[in-house]
């Protein structure tokens, strides 16, 4: 079977010198540290995946990010808007800690009464994995903060006949690959028809069990491998210490 054949069957779409996909403005934080240190902020159209230990910054990074997000256009994503009419997204944050301090937030910059969409209470793993998969059809939004993908418990382990020994780091694993899988699809799809966006995955710090006398990072970002392939950019905070 020829390339002509295989592209009509498949419906092959031929990526050409000067075709390329085009590249859009990062969204800065505000944060100015960590946009000079990612070279402009976080990567429109593709994951970043931020993770540290407790009182890392990772939540306050946040804040600032949907205060940023939320005075730029998605057509430009630029603040000095010149287009026709100015498209202001929406910010998705699913929060599975729930423990959001909207005041503090307010105090950041965030207008916490328009354009931000944050479910009460996700239950489970599966389902905040779930909307996190459904929400980016709406291209409205421009911001989607899943905090945290650590948190989240799996649909089994609510069953109250579920023990805490039964848990395995396996099953969660199988989880979060097969939405990756899923996720990766649905970004393409999405930059096919020029809907741009920017995800940011929140991970938490574990300690590295597998190190012994030194030989090794003693923390790890907890999750599956699947995780860290699937977004470019991995961000660690850490108090006191550079931005890795």
């Amino acid at each position: 079977m020829g390339l002509e054949e295989l592209k009509k069957k498949f419906k092959i779409e031929v990526l050409r010198e000067g075709t390329a996909v085009s590249s859009k403005f990062r969204l800065r934080s505000g944060v100015f540290a960590f946009d000079v240190s990612t070279g402009g902020g976080f990567w429109i159209g593709r994951p970043t995946m931020v993770w540290g230990i407790r009182t890392g910054g990772k939540s306050t990074l946040l804040a600032k990010t949907i205060s940023s997000f939320q005075k730029r256009c998605m057509r430009c994503w630029t603040r000095d808007c010149k287009c026709r009419s100015k498209l202001q997204g929406i910010t998705v944050r699913l929060d599975t800690e729930s423990d959001t301090n909207f005041d503090w937030y307010r105090s950041l910059g965030v207008n916490t009464d328009e354009t931000i969409f944050q479910p009460y209470r996700m239950n489970t793993i599966e389902e905040t994995l779930d909307v996190a998969h459904g929400v980016l059809e709406d291209e409205r939004v421009g911001l989607l903060i899943i905090d945290t993908i650590a948190m989240g418990a799996e649909e089994s382990e609510l069953d109250p006949k579920h023990s805490v020994a039964d848990s395995s780091h396996a099953r969660r694993s199988q989880i979060i690959t097969r939405w990756v899988r899923k996720m990766n699809q649905a970004i393409g799809r999405e930059l096919n028809r020029d809907h741009y966006f920017v995800i940011v995955v929140v991970n938490q710090a574990r300690a590295n069990m597998q190190v012994t006398y030194g030989g090794g990072p003693t923390l790890m970002a907890p999750g599956a491998k699947a995780l860290e392939h699937f977004c470019p950019f991995i961000i660690r905070l850490m108090p006191g210490n550079p931005i890795y």
